[in-house]
């Protein structure tokens, strides 16, 4: 069962709910109702374990759990397969027969962006398991949704309760107008529990549905305590398909900073001279600068999409590992902008002259170094959701953590010309990549989850 124990729901200084005791049995519903403003989303946020209460305690985050948003809940560049692959954890021929079940047949291949509200509804309503005794949250599920889009997601709360497990909705349409429309066999007297917010948060909230009633989550879908490293693995591939597939679909996010960079590299001769001596005295630092501020500008916002599209949210509710996702977002930045940029820095070089071996140093240093400043942005752009009015502020707090690498990657080039061995800032450059990949999981996934708060 859902056992809630005086909890309090706060959403930024406000004060939403307090002393809210409640318990839901197994095959039954709970139909949460209020104003707006009230708290009915922040609460079911709270019990879907997406955000943290204020105090008390629940066990929501113990089961198999679903997440139906008042909208979003993915990336509207992708697919309808694509989601329901990456979610459900199925083949491509599993996702479309998914799809066709809640008549999305003929929007397959359609990027999710140009469907309507009520179709990108039923994605997600495509996403649930048919078989689960979990417990499905569902936030304003009737909004969008045409009569049988509608009587579909009836059908499935139907399916949820006979497989014992418990719905969560939290609507401005009663249920029971619903099912007076609808002939959908569900018997609101016998398995649906209301609760209603006022708004006023002083009012001490208590809702049993059975007194003195026994534990039996037992009998719930529990999720996996312990996931297997196979399981680890399976997920990494996921994400790093889905990322594969989101950079194809805005390439510009890897060519504009590439040409960006190139025009900053090959203007700045004509600013310091012709002479081949500057050119070759500042092409490190210069063509190092520049792609500290391309990677600045191309990383600094990597997580904002996913945050505000509610996809973070889902991938929480479903279990899916957050610190894989942040490794995999800094891993894939890395691997297409900072190897590329790895790349264009050869012919870069040429242009300022450098001999064979400083452009070989360059391109070395660049592919080690480009991945501690991938994962060192990748940090800041976690914590940039915690301050989402402040990003620039946030941008310019990547200077002082990255001008070292700026200055270790210079002398590597600048060794070319002396002669002297460069193992030990190599060793530098690359302890600095490995430690920030080694704590970027963490850090990014507690500054994920605060900033859902």
């Amino acid at each position: 069962m859902l056992s809630v124990d005086e909890l309090f729901v706060k959403k930024f200084n406000n004060l939403l709910i307090s002393h809210l005791n409640l318990t839901v049995k197994r095959g039954q519903i709970l139909e949460i109702s209020g104003v707006n403003g009230s708290g009915k989303t922040s609460l079911i946020k709270v019990l879907a374990g997406i955000s943290q209460q204020l105090k008390g305690k629940h066990n929501g985050e113990k089961f198999e759990r679903y997440f139906i948003p008042s909208a979003g809940g993915f990336r509207d560049e992708l697919k309808p397969t694509e989601i329901i692959q990456h979610l459900t954890d199925c083949d491509k021929k599993g996702a479309e027969n998914r799809l066709k079940e809640v008549g999305l047949a003929a929007v397959l291949d359609i990027q999710s962006g140009d469907l309507s509200d009520g179709q990108k509804k039923r994605i997600l309503l495509a996403s649930l398991s048919k078989s689960s005794n979990g417990i499905l949250f569902a936030d304003e599920p009737f909004n969008s949704l045409d009569d049988t889009g509608k009587k579909l997601f009836l059908s499935i709360v139907q399916n949820f309760l006979s497989n014992d497990g418990i719905v969560v909705i939290a609507t401005h349409i009663p249920l029971k107008e619903l099912l007076m429309v609808h002939d959908v066999d569900i018997s609101l007297e016998s398995c649906c529990s209301r609760l209603s917010l006022n708004g006023n948060s002083k009012h001490s909230m208590n809702l049993l549905t059975e007194k003195n009633i026994t534990d039996d989550s037992n009998q719930l879908s529990f999720k996996s305590e312990i996931p297997s490293l196979f399981d680890y693995f399976k997920q990494l591939i996921s994400f790093v398909k889905r990322e594969l597939s989101l950079l194809y679909k805005k390439l510009s996010d890897v060519t504009l900073p590439l040409v960006f960079l190139w025009m900053l590299i090959t203007i700045l001769p004509f600013g310091v001279g012709q002479d081949p001596d500057i050119l070759r005295n500042i092409a490190s630092g210069a063509i190092w600068f520049g792609t500290v501020i391309v990677m600045i500008f191309a990383t600094i916002r990597i997580f904002e999409l996913d945050f505000n599209s509610g996809a973070i949210e889902q991938l929480i509710v479903r279990n899916k590992s957050i610190p894989i996702y942040c490794l995999t977002k800094s891993f894939t930045n890395w691997l297409f902008l900072g190897l590329t940029i790895s790349v264009v820095s050869i012919p870069l070089g040429i242009i300022y002259d450098l001999s064979a071996d400083a452009v070989f140093a360059l391109f070395c240093s660049l592919v080690i170094g480009t991945l501690a400043i991938s994962n060192i942005l990748t940090i800041l752009a976690a914590l940039g959701l915690m301050a989402r009015q402040a990003q620039v502020l946030v941008g310019i707090l990547a200077f002082p953590l990255i001008v070292p690498l700026i200055v270790f990657g210079s002398a590597i080039v600048e060794t070319s010309f002396t002669g002297t061995n460069p193992f030990n800032l190599y060793s530098v450059l690359l302890g600095v990549s490995l430690l920030t990949t080694l704590i970027l999981p963490a850090i990014c996934t507690n500054l994920i989850k605060l900033a859902l708060d």
